[in-house]
């Protein structure tokens, strides 16, 4: 690499990093980061006491955002013991990000492999900049570390295709171990390499594709092995219990979600395409639309390419709106692809005099990290005009979007008053569990504030007592009450 490159990276690590470690201390407590936590920390436990098959918690398996906790074992400990849950959860969500860094650089490298270095690191400096993208790396969860794993390991396996290497097949197999032990819906990446291997790639060749997709399963099945202690020790047990278990809750169980005003567990076919409209930025939903309409030299050039990812992401998504639980965050793993498009047509649009348009594009990507600075989970596109509109679309989900400053409305304006909330778990951890309750479980004369979320309705709990609770204040994020208090 020449010395422009290296200034080049540094400028990527900077701004990789500006984006996602100011405000990290105070932005969010997700729903679910308690559990997390939890589970983090029985992870390791069992791992220090050889109580191996204890590290299978749970169908997702999370087992490489859980290792990131055994690698900060012995500073988290000494944090948990000596400073409060801010800190821990700061510092915990700290190794996360240089965990995501290290992942993007590397796809930067991989990708330079495919394209020139440059358009490799727009490519990934586009997506590193994508606000929802941000607002999920920020956050204490898979979802993020689950799409870096996935790209990583699909783009060596379509290198490994291009020109066969042991190391390729080797490191394909890691990264693509990695996402599946992210998360289990990364088994269908294997087997769409495995497939495409055998129908396309080696096509008429059965004894090569035998021995290239051999080492490239057996390395795939080895790395989930070894990274999986659960299953040293009761490998039939664990399948047993994960494969049945992931089945049920995407296929059997729905997630609520409130679209265009209806309350359901499963809104159907068009929720992810909505998703999508709402949640990427203009320059990632107008970029296959200028690349596949314009002229692009490029199209032709990185055919099979595209045809490679396209296909995989095509078949996730189609998996994903066929299974009942749809969460917006579950598109994550797709934003790589819409980069790529982004990165190839911005240069072409450069090249045509069209700077201004550049600028005007990337615009609408950055301005909304200025403009929502920390709360980026409350990003919209601007396509739909207005936040408003896009919650009558898709209604807002709390999910811990300021809690922080919730909970410093409350200490300001109402000190020391036992508070019950719609979204307990992150606010008992900031506020204190002994004073704060579930809305649900517990009886209005045990606390004096009600706390609701973004479009959560008064509980029939809190009718059938005979107490009324009148609205006195309000936590406003991108111009929606994202807390409402009643007293």
């Amino acid at each position: 690499m020449r010395l422009r490159e290296y200034l080049l990276l540094a400028a990527f690590i900077a701004v990789f990093l500006l984006t996602r470690l100011p405000g990290l201390k105070n932005d969010i407590v997700n729903t679910d980061a308690p559990l997390w936590h939890e589970r983090s920390e029985a992870f390791v436990t069992a791992l220090k006491t050889g109580d191996f098959s204890r590290t299978y918690q749970k169908y997702h398996p999370g087992v490489t955002f859980e290792a990131t906790r055994f690698l900060a074992d012995g500073s988290l400990d000494i944090i948990r013991k000596f400073y409060n849950f801010e800190i821990y959860h700061y510092s915990a969500k700290l190794f996360v990000v240089f965990a995501q860094l290290t992942l993007s650089l590397a796809a930067v490298y991989f990708l330079s492999r495919i394209l020139d270095f440059k358009k490799a690191l727009l490519i990934m400096s586009l997506l590193s900049l994508e606000p929802f993208f941000v607002a999920n790396s920020r956050l204490l969860h898979l979802d993020s570390l689950f799409t870096l794993f996935l790209f990583n390991g699909l783009l060596l396996a379509f290198l490994m295709f291009k020109e066969f290497s042991v190391w390729r097949a080797l490191f394909a197999g890691f990264f693509l171990a990695g996402a599946f032990l992210t998360k289990s819906v990364g088994a269908l990446a294997p087997a769409f390499v495995v497939l495409f291997g055998l129908f396309f790639a080696y096509r008429g060749n059965f004894r090569l594709a035998l021995k290239n997709l051999g080492i490239f399963s057996a390395a795939f099945f080895l790395f989930v092995f070894a990274f999986f202690p659960a299953l040293w020790a009761a490998p039939v047990e664990t399948l047993s219990a994960m494969i049945p278990q992931s089945r049920e809750v995407a296929f059997e169980k729905g997630h609520s979600q409130l679209f265009f005003g209806e309350e359901t567990d499963n809104p159907g076919p068009l929720f992810y395409p909505f998703v999508l409209l709402l949640r990427l930025s203009p320059v990632f939903l107008l970029a296959p639309v200028i690349f596949y309409l314009g002229k692009n030299q490029e199209r032709t050039s990185l055919k099979s390419f595209l045809a490679f990812l396209g296909s995989f992401y095509l078949i996730y998504l189609i998996f994903m709106v066929l299974a009942p639980k749809k969460i917006d965050r579950y598109m994550l793993p797709i934003f790589p692809l819409f980069a790529i498009w982004a990165g190839l047509v911005i240069p072409q649009i450069w090249k045509k005099s069209a700077a201004l348009l550049v600028v005007a594009l990337l615009a609408f990507q950055f301005f909304p990290l200025l403009s929502l600075y920390p709360h980026y989970f409350a990003y919209t596109s601007p396509l739909v005009l207005s936040a408003e509109n896009a919650n009558k679309i898709i209604g807002h989900k709390s999910f811990g979007t300021g809690v922080f400053e919730l909970r410093d409305r409350l200490a300001e304006r109402y000190p020391h008053q036992l508070v019950a909330s719609s979204d307990v778990g992150p606010l008992k951890e900031i506020y204190g569990s002994f004073r704060t309750f579930e809305i649900e479980q517990t009886n209005p004369k045990y606390y004096e504030l009600l706390i609701l979320g973004p479009n959560v309705e008064m509980p029939q709990i809190v009718g059938v007592t005979g107490r009324v609770f009148k609205q006195v204040d309000s936590v406003e994020i991108a111009g929606i009450e994202f807390w409402r208090i009643f007293r």
